[in-house]
């Protein structure tokens, strides 16, 4: 059978037509980028993909968003298992041979929530966070939209960018913080998700890669890290596990000492009192971009979701997850 990636999703507006080149700012979320952007690149790129609630005979693998099944629940809610189950029941009676594989997408959720147990390939944010043989880790695609740094910029080090959603943005961020880059001849500029310049690293020279307060480092990929090689500006990143297993310290980042603001402008005075190795970095950034390029993740991900093993189990995992959805409906009318 020719392999078919079919993505399970209930949302009605992932049928709808989508270009994330033309339209960079549609759905901002984890859903949207490692989801369903994913299924509009490889349709574009004429892959043999399908999408919706309905699981077509021929498919040979299917693919979920955890953020869509979990549903801001400390775990998947029992009747979100039990559709996506029964979806895959139907597959199997209208062609009983050979059973898709079935992968599930992690992207920002917490490393408690458990996948379906008939999940066959888990998609992992680093690979601190794979702690089972289904598990592996599969990379982003990179930030769309991003306008790259100017080339006339040339060997500057002046403009130092924090990329991070409001509600991130680090406490040390502070006037001791900026008085301190003032010192190295450096000044901070801070791009949330209000300024518009989210994407732009025209005027960006270093970026400061750190994670939010309370976050567990093995759940974070290294998104801002690719960010900023394709943006062409120096990555200074936080020493968390999705920056250290994927870029070089010296090579593609400069690496702190830890995620405080001690350790980041330690590592700011290294790059500026170096100037090979900003020079290094800085040219080593192309190729860093390509090896993360949207080309890339899709060769990736077509060879992972088709090489997933069958779905095993689907009766008796049914068996187990139709009483508690049922329980679960019957507790939500009786409130």
């Amino acid at each position: 059978m020719p392999d078919h990636v079919h993505f399970w999703t209930r949302h009605p507006e992932a049928r709808t037509a989508w270009d994330p080149d033309l339209e960079p700012g549609l759905h901002l979320t984890a859903y949207g980028h490692a989801f369903l952007e994913l299924f509009q690149r490889m349709r574009g790129a004429g892959l043999p993909v399908s999408i919706g609630v309905d699981i077509p005979a021929y498919a040979t693998a299917v693919v979920a968003s955890m953020e869509e099944l979990v549903a801001h629940q400390p775990q998947i809610p029992a009747r979100m298992r039990l559709r996506l189950g029964f979806a895959l029941l139907r597959r199997a009676l209208v062609a009983p041979g050979r059973m898709p594989g079935m992968v599930v997408l992690r992207v920002d959720t917490y490393l408690s929530v458990r996948a379906p147990s008939f999940t066959t390939l888990e998609a992992m944010p680093t690979r601190a966070s794979v702690r089972l043989s289904r598990q592996r880790v599969l990379p982003l695609l990179p930030q769309r939209g991003i306008r790259p740094r100017d080339a006339g910029r040339g060997d500057r080090l002046e403009t130092v960018a924090i990329k991070a959603y409001s509600y991130n943005v680090p406490a040390w961020a502070d006037a001791r913080f900026r008085s301190s880059l003032t010192e190295l001849g450096m000044t901070l500029r801070v791009d949330t998700e209000h300024d518009g310049r989210w994407e732009d690293f025209r005027d960006v020279d270093v970026v400061l890669c750190t994670h939010g307060r309370g976050v567990d480092e093995r759940s974070k990929p290294p998104t801002k890290l690719i960010a900023a090689w394709h943006g062409g500006a120096i990555p200074v990143c936080g020493s968390y596990a999705g920056y250290t297993e994927t870029g070089v310290d010296g090579e593609t980042m400069v690496l702190a000492d830890g995620d405080s603001a001690d350790a980041l402008l330690v590592a700011l005075r290294r790059l500026r009192d170096a100037p090979e190795l900003a020079s290094r970095i800085r040219s080593a950034l192309p190729s860093a971009a390509a090896a993360h390029s949207a080309e890339a993740v899709l060769d990736t991900s077509w060879l992972a979701f088709t090489s997933a093993p069958p779905t095993p189990r689907l009766l008796s995992a049914l068996a187990v997850t139709a009483p508690a959805a049922a329980l679960s409906r019957w507790r939500r009318l009786m409130r």
